[in-house]
């Protein structure tokens, strides 16, 4: 086995740091380990949790209750496999920033490693940048997606009372707005339908902006020292405490081809329970390569071509951020 035989690789871009999310590292905090031997995934829901439990008299038997009931909806897991070719002019000529040019320098090592290893970082991270935009699209009710070649969606079944949208007057920073009374009513609306508290909202910046300019709510915002606005090392901007409500604001784009589009829409406002069951979800790797039919998060492998001399990198992840229990989010448009 070399060092860049595909375990060493797949071990590899699995210990590399993942670039901060927001929304992956606030709400899809968990990561489901026991990963999927299949191309599939069951999104079992239960919704029995109202339920209370019958006294029995010290001389009677146990009542007899209903059992669980489930729906469950089997979904395809997406499949990301991106590749880069790397020629040899790329690999032996270019080298890292403080390397000598020299041979015999001190820092001088292998070209590869260092092209390598930086090529890798990216496959990485701009996988785990779709993820981040399939968790952001999961949060606002599903995910779909088109290009020339695949089309797929999946509904996480919101109902229509979670996924609100003000209108004319109501909307935040119209003469009727009650902003202060929509996030109430979306809190207990979560703790009705789910039984759990929302305590995290994810806000685009326009929703922000007319949060902010509220008297009201400048005066209840408790920030915790921070200055409204300002930025966390993990480059999210904390807005403060409302309620019992983490605000942070997502300002964050992508690209689409040429085209910048923002993460969640600016007008959004994502209210949530973060104590709620939101997991990624890893199926199978398609690689005959991989050799154990199991999924894992990222697989890799790198193979040569002999002339023109060069390298192929490959990465591949077949990620799903799920949220089981829709009841615990309100998506919002404002």
């Amino acid at each position: 086995m070399t060092i860049y035989d595909y375990r060493t690789l797949t071990t590899s871009i699995n210990a590399l740091s993942a670039p901060p999310s927001l929304i992956l590292d606030k709400i899809f905090t968990a990561k489901n380990q026991n990963y999927s031997s299949t191309l599939e995934i069951d999104i079992e829901k239960s919704a029995d949790y109202k339920k209370l439990a019958p006294f029995t008299g010290s001389s009677q038997e146990g009542k007899v209750v209903s059992k669980v009931g489930f729906s469950t909806k089997t979904v395809k897991f997406p499949r990301i496999r991106v590749k880069k070719q790397l020629s040899a002019a790329e690999i032996l000529a270019q080298r890292d920033i403080g390397e000598s040019v020299y041979v015999g320098g001190d820092t001088l090592k292998s070209p590869t490693d260092g092209k390598i290893a930086r090529e890798q970082n990216h496959l990485k991270a701009i996988i785990t940048k779709r993820i981040e935009w399939m968790a952001a699209n999961a949060l606002m009710g599903g995910i779909e997606y088109a290009d020339n070649e695949l089309s797929f969606s999946i509904d996480y079944d919101f109902s229509s009372t979670h996924k609100p949208v003000l209108a004319d007057n109501d909307v935040w920073g119209g003469t009727s707005a009650d902003i202060l009374g929509n996030i109430r009513s979306w809190k207990k609306l979560i703790a009705q339908d789910s039984g759990l508290s929302a305590n995290i909202a994810i806000a685009g910046p326009e929703a922000v902006e007319k949060l902010l300019a509220d008297e009201n709510i400048r005066t209840m915002l408790n920030n915790t020292g921070l200055s409204v606005g300002q930025l966390q090392l993990d480059n999210t901007a904390y807005i403060g405490r409302l309620c019992g409500i983490d605000i942070y604001e997502c300002a964050e784009q992508y690209l689409e081809g040429t085209t910048s589009k923002p993460l969640i829409p600016d007008n959004a406002f994502i209210l949530a329970a973060s104590g709620a069951k939101f997991v990624q979800e890893y199926g199978l790797i398609e690689d005959l390569e991989a050799d154990a039919r199991v999924g894992m998060e990222f697989f890799s492998k790198l193979w040569y071509e002999k002339d023109p001399s060069a390298a192929w990198l490959l990465a591949e992840s077949c990620p799903l951020p799920v949220v089981y229990q829709p009841d615990a989010v309100v998506a919002a448009k404002v």
